[in-house]
C-alpha cells in the first residue's frame, strides 16, 4: 500500500516537473517571438525611403507612394485577419505564427528587387500577410499558453520585450544602409543587403517558432468547429459596433 502512494506520488511529481518544463520552453518561445515581433513588421517603415531612393522616385511622388503601400497593406490586413484567426483554431498556432514571420521574409527578400513602383505594391502584400498572422497571433499565443495566476505579468513581459526589440532592432537596421556605404557600396546594395539581412532574422524567427510551439490546435478548442463555421461566428460578432471598431 504504502509503495503504491509512493508510486503515484512520483508519478505526480514527474507530471508536474514535464508541465513545468514545457511551461517554461513556451514562454521562453513567446518572449523570443515577441521581441522581434513589432520590429520585424516596423523594419518596413526603414526599408521605404531607401526604396524610393533606388527607384529613383521623384520627391513629389513620393509622399502619395508611401500612401498607397501603406492602404494596400492595412486593406490586407484587414481583409485576412479574421481569417488568419479562424484558420488558427483549426490548424493550430504554431503554423500561422511562424508563417506570419515567414512572409515577412520573403516579402523583405523581394521588396529590394522592386523594379517600379507597381513591382514595389505587389511585394508589399507579403509583408501585409506576414504583418497580419503576427499581430493576431502574439496575443493569442500568449493568452493559450499561460496560467490565469500568471496571465498579466505575462502579458506585460510581452509588452515590454515588444518595444525593447522595437528601439534595439529598429535602432541597428536605420544605422545598416550607412555601414554598408562605408564600405563602399552604393545606394542599391546597400538597401538589399540591409532587406536582407532583416528577411533571415524573420526566417530564423520562423524556424524558431516552429520547431518549438506546441503541435495541433490548442487544448481549449475542444470541439473543432468547421472552419467556415468560425467564420460565421467571427462575422457575426463583428456586428456589435464595439467590436467592428476594435
Amino acid at each position: 500500500m504504502e509503495e503504491n502512494k509512493q508510486k503515484k506520488k512520483k508519478k505526480q511529481l514527474n507530471t508536474y516537473l514535464q508541465f513545468s518544463s514545457l511551461a517554461i520552453q513556451m514562454a521562453v518561445v513567446i518572449f523570443f517571438g515577441a521581441f522581434f515581433g513589432i520590429a520585424s513588421m516596423a523594419f518596413v517603415n526603414v526599408i521605404g525611403p531607401l526604396m524610393f531612393r533606388i527607384l529613383e522616385i521623384p520627391q513629389e511622388e513620393t509622399g502619395a507612394l508611401a500612401g498607397t503601400l501603406t492602404a494596400v497593406q492595412e486593406i490586407v490586413v484587414i481583409l485576412v485577419i479574421g481569417t488568419l484567426g479562424a484558420l488558427s483554431d483549426k490548424v493550430g498556432r504554431r503554423l500561422v505564427y511562424s508563417s506570419g514571420f515567414f512572409l515577412l521574409g520573403i516579402g523583405y527578400f523581394l521588396y529590394p528587387l522592386a523594379g517600379d513602383s507597381t513591382e514595389l505594391i505587389f511585394f508589399r502584400i507579403f509583408i501585409a500577410l506576414g504583418c497580419a498572422a503576427n499581430t493576431v497571433m502574439l496575443p493569442t499565443v500568449a493568452n493559450d499558453y499561460v496560467h490565469e495566476s500568471t496571465r498579466g505579468k505575462l502579458i506585460a513581459t510581452t509588452s515590454i520585450l515588444n518595444g525593447l526589440g522595437l528601439v534595439l532592432i529598429i535602432g541597428t537596421f536605420r544605422n545598416m544602409p550607412g555601414f554598408f556605404n562605408d564600405m563602399g557600396y552604393d545606394n542599391v546594395f546597400a538597401g538589399r543587403y540591409t532587406a536582407w539581412i532583416a528577411a533571415v532574422m524573420c526566417l530564423l524567427v520562423a524556424s524558431v517558432l516552429f520547431a518549438n510551439l506546441k503541435k495541433g490546435a490548442p487544448s481549449q478548442v475542444s470541439k473543432k468547429e468547421p472552419y467556415l463555421a468560425t467564420l460565421k461566428i467571427a462575422f457575426k460578432s463583428a456586428r456589435n459596433p464595439r467590436v467592428a471598431l476594435a
